[in-house]
């Protein structure tokens, strides 16, 4: 998963793989989020997923206090039950934290009340070590229509049997293509040993490019095709185009033009891979057939927030997508995987396939969970919380 926020039960302490059921009443109790408990909820996340030393800088709880309130208590669905829930303990203190991003989704004229889980955590004392466990048993309480996650780290899975979670393994992975093999190696670890100096790495990464470049040669080069055309857009065109290339899904968001432009204006404020970057494609009609959003400039991997084609389209998709981030000079390109996309991906040899973050969906609903296992629901990028600062590590 990216950095070390969402979601089944991350940052929860090591309790045993199976979740204990409700606790009983008493002192200690899961309820809903108040925005009297935000700055305190700030504080418990500094210390669960930065520092201690984080915590205690100077408008750092504050800062990260307010961002919480603009996510949760005033997103587009904000007006609508509960936001999120806390683990309150003796004398009002909060031991743990989930965050929920609600939305709707629509299955053949039906309209489902959904929960994309955000960050899960909770507080180091051992007072709190039934705090995960407790807040998603009151979450089940909510009785959302699906509840999902599309970030949960390794140790989730164990939670996924008992909390009775379908895994969508094939959305479970990231693959990554290289332009340029050293950079990205070296770039990976620049980001978790940023105190190496650049000095030291760049001689190593220009010379290992060269080698590879020798030794590989035209499979490191993006694809060209005459067939299709990309214009660059703005997250106005984008949502438009998000909107009806959706349908290809059977199980998919609702996404109301506001609520899409909400999302997307907070997916701008991440700036660790870059700009986002948002291209439209064209078929030789001038008929929109794919788009894509990804942030990358210069000198960084390109980091796909969404991609989305129509039915036959998505390895068109694809090549524009590769061959806009190399003419921009990224050393790579991440994305997520989707099913419609893994045939595609299988021709280029140099595509690496590995674990990042779980996605994972909850529902009564029989026909929910028969799309599930069948690849026919869109989750993840824009459908998820990859987008926010707090999943990109930025705060």
């Amino acid at each position: 998963m990216h950095d070390d926020t969402a979601n089944i039960p991350q940052g929860s302490s090591p309790a045993s793989a199976t979740p204990a059921a409700p606790a009983p009443k008493g002192a200690s109790r899961v309820r809903p989020m108040e925005r009297a408990d935000l700055e305190k909820i700030a504080h418990l996340f500094l210390r669960t997923f930065r520092s201690d030393s984080q915590a205690g800088r100077p408008g750092e709880v504050e800062n990260l206090a307010a961002y919480l309130d603009q996510l949760y208590l005033q997103g587009p669905h904000s007006g609508e039950g509960v936001n999120s829930l806390v683990y309150a303990g003796p004398g009002g203190d909060i031991g743990g934290f989930l965050g929920l991003h609600k939305t709707h989704y629509a299955l053949e004229g039906r309209r489902l009340s959904t929960c994309m889980i955000g960050s899960l955590m909770s507080a180091r004392d051992p007072v709190y070590s039934r705090a995960g466990a407790q807040l998603l048993w009151g979450l089940n309480d909510l009785e959302f229509d699906i509840v999902m996650t599309d970030s949960a780290n390794r140790r989730s899975l164990a939670f996924t049997g008992p909390l009775k979670y379908e895994v969508m393994s094939v959305n479970c992975l990231e693959w990554t293509f290289a332009f340029k093999p050293a950079s990205m190696v070296i770039y990976k670890v620049r980001q978790r040993w940023p105190s190496i100096p650049s000095a030291l790495m760049r001689p190593l990464e220009k010379a290992g490019d060269y080698v590879a470049r020798r030794a590989i040669g035209d499979k490191l080069t993006a694809p060209t095709s005459k067939r299709h055309t990309m214009q660059t857009t703005d997250s106005a065109g984008f949502a438009t185009a998000v909107q009806s290339l959706a349908d290809s899904f059977r199980l998919r968001p609702e996404w109301p033009f506001e609520e899409l432009t909400w999302i997307l204006a907070r997916a701008e404020e991440t700036r660790r891979h870059g700009p986002l970057n948002y291209c439209l494609v064209h078929d030789r009609s001038g008929a929109c057939i794919g788009c894509y959003a990804f942030y990358g400039e210069t000198g960084l991997p390109a980091k796909t927030l969404q991609i989305l084609a129509a039915n036959g389209c998505w390895g068109a998709t694809l090549e524009s997508l590769l061959h806009a981030a190399q003419e921009m000079g990224c050393i790579g390109v991440i994305g997520q995987a989707q099913d419609a996309l893994m045939s595609h991906l299988f021709k280029f040899s140099g595509v690496i396939f590995y674990y990042t973050g779980g996605s994972f969906v909850r529902s009564k609903d029989q026909d929910v969970i028969d799309l599930v296992h069948r690849q026919g629901m869109l989750i993840g990028g824009l459908a998820g919380d990859r987008w926010t600062r707090l999943s990109s590590g930025e705060i």
